[in-house]
C-alpha cells in the first residue's frame, strides 16, 4: 500500500496548557524588558522591530492597551529568539550584579579608613591586596577631612577616589 510507514506517529505538538505558560513566560520577559532604562536596551541585541515595540509601549498607560501591547511583545520576542535574549539578560543582570558589588566593597573600605586611621591607610597601602595608584599622602587628607563632622561631601570624595583608584 504505498511507501507510507504502517504505524506512522504524529507530531507531538504541545498541549495548550504548555502553550499558554510559554506566552505568559514571553510576556514576563517583555515585562523584564521594559523595566530596562534606555540605555540598558541599547546594550541589547534586540532587532529593530522589537525595539520599536518596545519604546512605543513606554508611553501606553492604559491596562488593557498595555496588556494588548505586552502579547503583541511576546510575539515579537518569540520571533526574535527569545532564548538569546534571555542570555543577554543574564550577562546585562550580571555585569550589574558584579559592578554593585564592587562599589559595595569600595563603601566598606571606605568605613574601614575612616574608623581604622592611618593603620588602616598603611593596611590597604602596603597589605596583601595592596591597592596600586593609591597616593599616601592625598588619602590621609580625604580620610581626614571625611572624618570632620557633617562633611558629606569630603565622605563623597573619598569614595570617588577610591572608586578612581579601585575599578
Amino acid at each position: 500500500m504505498g511507501n507510507r510507514p504502517e504505524f506512522e506517529e504524529p507530531a507531538e505538538r504541545p498541549s495548550k496548557s504548555a502553550r499558554k505558560r510559554e506566552a505568559q513566560a514571553l510576556r514576563e520577559l517583555a515585562e523584564t524588558l521594559l523595566a530596562l532604562a534606555p540605555a540598558q536596551l541599547a546594550e541589547l541585541n534586540l532587532g529593530a522591530a522589537l525595539s520599536r515595540g518596545l519604546e512605543a509601549s513606554r508611553a501606553i498607560t492604559q491596562p488593557e492597551a498595555r496588556r494588548r501591547q505586552l502579547q503583541y511583545l511576546g510575539k515579537l520576542i518569540r520571533d526574535a529568539d527569545s532564548e538569546a535574549i534571555r542570555r543577554q539578560l543574564e550577562a546585562l543582570t550580571l555585569r550589574q550584579r558584579q559592578f554593585r558589588q564592587r562599589l559595595e566593597r569600595i563603601d566598606r573600605l571606605c568605613e574601614q579608613l575612616l574608623t581604622g586611621g592611618d593603620s588602616a591607610i598603611e593596611t590597604l597601602l602596603t597589605g596583601p591586596d595592596a591597592a596600586r595608584g593609591l597616593e599616601r599622602q592625598q588619602l590621609r587628607q580625604l580620610v581626614r577631612n571625611a572624618n570632620r563632622a557633617n562633611a558629606p561631601a569630603a565622605r563623597r570624595k573619598l569614595f570617588d577616589y577610591l572608586r578612581r583608584h579601585l575599578l
